[in-house]
C-alpha cells in the first residue's frame, strides 16, 4: 500500500518523523544533561518534551493509516483514535506538571547547589542543548509548515500549532538556563532556574487541560442540535425527486466542526454524471444553510 500514496502525502509523513525523530534523541540528551546539572527548567522541559514525543508518535502512526486508509472514519469527524490519545497526553501533562512542581518545592528547601567545576561544566551542556533545541525548533516548524500549506490535513495543521507552542517553550528555557549557566551555583542562577521551572510547569497545566477539555466530549459523539437536525431533514426533502432510498444521516459535532454523513441510495440504471451532481449539490447546499459544516454525501445501491 506505500506505493498508493502520493508525493505530497510522503513528504507529510516525512517531515513529521524527522521532527519527533530528532525531538527524541534530543530528549535523552535533555534528560541526561538534566539528572547531572540539577536544573529543574531542563527536568521539567524533559518531562514535558518526552509526553509530546510520545503524541507525536502516536499521531505520526494514526497520518500513516489515514494515507493508506485503514482508518476510514477519518473521513467522518476526526477520529476517536486520536482524540483518545490526546486524553491520555493531557492526563500525563497534568500529572507531570504536578510531579515537577513538587521537585521545584523541594529544589527550594534545599537551596542552591555549591559552586563547582562539575556543576559549570553540567551548565554549560545544558546551555548548549537548549540552544540547539530551539534551532530544531525552527526548523522542524519551517519543514512542517511547508508540508501543511496546502491545508489539506487536519493533523498537520494541528502539528504546526503545536510545534510553534514548542518554540516558544523552548526561548523561555533557554533564557532561563542561559542565566543559571552563566552564574553556576549562585542565587541568582537557582532562581531563574526555579523561574524557568515553573514556566514550563505552567505550560503543562495549560496543555493538559486544553486537551482534556478538547478530548473528552468527542470521545462521545455529541449530535447535532434539533434545529440543525429539521436543516437537515428540510434539504433532503427539497431533493427527495432526485435520489431514489435515504439509506442513512449520520451528524456529530467535534469541537468547532460540524460533520454530516448521508448515504442515497440510486437504481443502478442513474448515470454516474447524474448521481455526482445530486450529491454535490445536497452538499453545497448542506455546507451554506449550516456554516463550519462538512458534508459528506455517499452514493450507494438502494439496500446495498
Amino acid at each position: 500500500m506505500d506505493g498508493a500514496i502520493s508525493p505530497e502525502m510522503r513528504r507529510r509523513e516525512r517531515s513529521l518523523a524527522l521532527s519527533v525523530l530528532a525531538d527524541s534523541i534530543l530528549c535523552v540528551a535533555y534528560g541526561v544533561v538534566s539528572v547531572g546539572s540539577g536544573s529543574i527548567s531542563m527536568l521539567a522541559e524533559t518531562l514535558r518534551g518526552g509526553i509530546l514525543i510520545a503524541l507525536g508518535w502516536w499521531i505520526l502512526m494514526v497520518l500513516r493509516q489515514v494515507h493508506r486508509q485503514h482508518l476510514t472514519e477519518y473521513d467522518y469527524g476526526a477520529g476517536k483514535l486520536e482524540r483518545f490519545g490526546n486524553f491520555l497526553i493531557g492526563l500525563l501533562m497534568i500529572l507531570g506538571a504536578i510531579w515537577t512542581l513538587a521537585r521545584t518545592f523541594a529544589s527550594y528547601a534545599a537551596g542552591p547547589l555549591p559552586p563547582s567545576p562539575d556543576l559549570t561544566l553540567w551548565m554549560r551542556a545544558a546551555q548548549a542543548l537548549t540552544v540547539l533545541n530551539v534551532l530544531i525548533n525552527a526548523g522542524a516548524l519551517l519543514a512542517l509548515w511547508r508540508a501543511a500549506r496546502d491545508g489539506a490535513s487536519l493533523i498537520m495543521r494541528g502539528q504546526v500549532q503545536a510545534r510553534t507552542g514548542k518554540l516558544l517553550t523552548s526561548l523561555l528555557v533557554l533564557a532561563a538556563v542561559w542565566v543559571a549557566g552563566t552564574w553556576p551555583g549562585t542565587r541568582l542562577g537557582w532562581i531563574s532556574d526555579m523561574a524557568g521551572g515553573l514556566l514550563v510547569v505552567a505550560v503543562m497545566l495549560a496543555t493538559g487541560v486544553t486537551l482534556l477539555r478538547e478530548s473528552l466530549p468527542d470521545l462521545f459523539d455529541r449530535t447535532l442540535s434539533e434545529n440543525l437536525q429539521m436543516a437537515i431533514t428540510a434539504s433532503l426533502g427539497s431533493h427527495f425527486h432526485r435520489y431514489d432510498t435515504l439509506e442513512r444521516v449520520r451528524s456529530r459535532r467535534s469541537g468547532q466542526r460540524l460533520y454530516i454523513e448521508i448515504l442515497l441510495g440510486f437504481s443502478p440504471g442513474r448515470s454516474f454524471g447524474e448521481v455526482a451532481q445530486v450529491a454535490k449539490d445536497l452538499a453545497r447546499e448542506l455546507e451554506a444553510m449550516i456554516p463550519g459544516a462538512e458534508v459528506t454525501v455517499v452514493p450507494v445501491v438502494p439496500g446495498g
